[in-house]
């Protein structure tokens, strides 16, 4: 049964349920392309590969989105912000599925799993310092232009939500299931086909930018966002293992919700 006859804004009874079936056999399409790339796709894996990876994660995280709404809130859609534990559970079915198809592809020593390089990856938290130095300057810099810069909006629920399932879902989000799956995804998966087609500058950018892209929702984190993404490339090349990477983006992380838990304010801010 659907809850009301009508969703929000007017939206028919039926809307939720064609959307979600819609979500879900895309979903099955691009799984079933995934299927095939296992079977019949040539080692080492390609840039083809690495689009099907980021389109399994935006069709899941939409599909799940919906999905998970309905389950928690009892309706298929929501107006103004999206709610938080929805988003989140969405968010995260749609990585773990993209990052099921790139350890199935690559393998975990492919995605630079294999042993930790422990000394670069006990050193690359050192980097988060001269990365929030950076990002104050640029806030600085955009706020003296007169451009309003907004907090990320997991951060802002950190610093406004109460202490409840919601905060601790956001916690354990950002400070966790985001820099690894995103690690995987990013660093791990595309950086290698990048390198191979348009060398390690090439890779650079081309994981910078859409990492930075990724997180379009908060403009104003946008050209730090690319430049963290353009250090964690640079990590996973030079040390040949992705976990260096994932230590500095859980460190950064980790540092940006315990600053915000201490009440102090965003860099620059």
């Amino acid at each position: 049964m659907i809850a009301a006859a009508t969703g929000p804004e007017g939206l028919p009874a039926w809307a939720g349920p064609a959307a979600l079936v819609a979500i879900g056999l895309g979903l099955a399409a691009l799984l079933g392309l995934a299927g095939w790339r296992l079977r019949r796709g040539p080692r080492p894996w390609t840039l083809a590969d690495a689009a099907l990876a980021l389109a399994l994660l935006l069709w899941g995280s939409v599909g799940g989105g919906l999905g998970f709404h309905r389950l928690l809130a009892g309706d298929w859609f929501w107006t103004g912000e999206a709610p938080v534990l929805p988003a989140l559970a969405g968010t995260a079915s749609g990585a773990l599925v993209a990052a099921a198809f790139a350890a199935a592809r690559a393998g975990l020593a492919g995605l630079g799993l294999g042993r930790p390089p422990w000394r670069a990856t006990l050193l690359a938290p050192l980097l988060v310092g001269p990365f929030l130095l950076l990002t104050a300057l640029w806030t600085t810099l955009v706020e003296a232009l007169g451009v309003p810069v907004e907090e990320q909006r997991l951060l802002e629920l950190l610093r406004e939500g109460p202490v409840d399932p919601a905060l601790a879902a956001v916690l354990i989000y950002g400070v966790l299931v985001a820099p690894l799956f995103e690690e995987v995804l990013f660093r791990g998966f595309l950086v290698p086909p990048l390198a191979r087609r348009w060398g390690a500058v090439g890779a650079i950018a081309g994981t910078a930018v859409a990492f930075g892209l990724l997180h379009g929702a908060d403009p104003s984190a946008v050209v730090p966002l690319t430049g963290l993404g353009a250090l964690l490339a640079w990590l996973r090349l030079r040390t040949g293992s992705l976990w260096p990477a994932i230590a500095l983006h859980l460190g950064n992380n980790a540092f940006a919700a315990l600053a915000v838990l201490a009440g102090l304010p965003p860099p620059g801010g």
